[in-house]
C-alpha cells in the first residue's frame, strides 16, 4: 500500500480585477454582434419593458448602449404569451448591456501563483511544485 503524501494545492491565476479589462464586441469578435442576436421573453413583463426602453433610448436607463444610440430590432410575438426581439447586426450584444456580464480580454500581464492561497513568487512556486512532485514520484517506486 502506498502511503499518501501531504499534497499542496498549487493555483495560477489571472485575477478579474488587476489581469482583465472591459472589452468591446469588436474586440473579442462577438458572434452575436456581426450576425446579430435574439431574446425571448415574456411579453407582459418587466423584461419586455426595458428592452423596449434600449430602442426609445430611455435617459436613466443603465441597458441603453454606451454612445447613446439606439438600439434597432423588430418584435415579433408568439401567442399571446410571447415576444421576440431581433436585434440587428453591428450593434453591442445582450452580454454588453447587463452589468457585469460584458466581455473582457486578458492584459499582457505575468499571472500570479498560489500554494494553499498563500502568494509565492514564480521561482519558488516552481521548485516547490517540482519537488512535491519528486516526492510524490519516490513514495510510489517505493524509494
Amino acid at each position: 500500500m502506498i502511503h499518501r503524501p501531504n499534497i499542496n494545492h498549487h493555483t495560477i491565476k489571472w485575477p478579474k480585477n488587476t489581469h482583465w479589462r472591459a472589452a468591446t464586441c469588436q474586440e473579442v469578435y462577438c458572434e452575436d454582434f456581426f450576425k446579430g442576436w435574439t431574446i425571448t421573453v415574456p411579453t407582459i413583463s418587466v423584461q419586455a419593458d426595458i428592452v423596449r426602453d434600449m430602442k426609445n433610448n430611455v435617459y436613466g436607463n443603465p441597458l441603453v448602449n454606451l454612445k447613446g444610440l439606439r438600439y434597432r430590432y423588430t418584435e415579433t410575438r408568439s401567442g399571446d404569451s410571447l415576444t421576440t426581439f431581433k436585434f440587428d447586426a453591428f450593434q453591442p450584444c445582450l452580454k454588453q448591456v447587463i452589468p457585469g456580464e460584458g466581455h473582457r480580454v486578458k492584459l499582457e500581464r505575468d499571472p500570479r501563483y498560489f500554494i494553499q492561497r498563500k502568494e509565492k513568487e514564480p521561482v519558488q512556486w516552481i521548485d516547490e511544485y517540482a519537488e512535491e512532485r519528486y516526492q510524490i514520484g519516490r513514495q510510489i517506486k517505493g524509494g
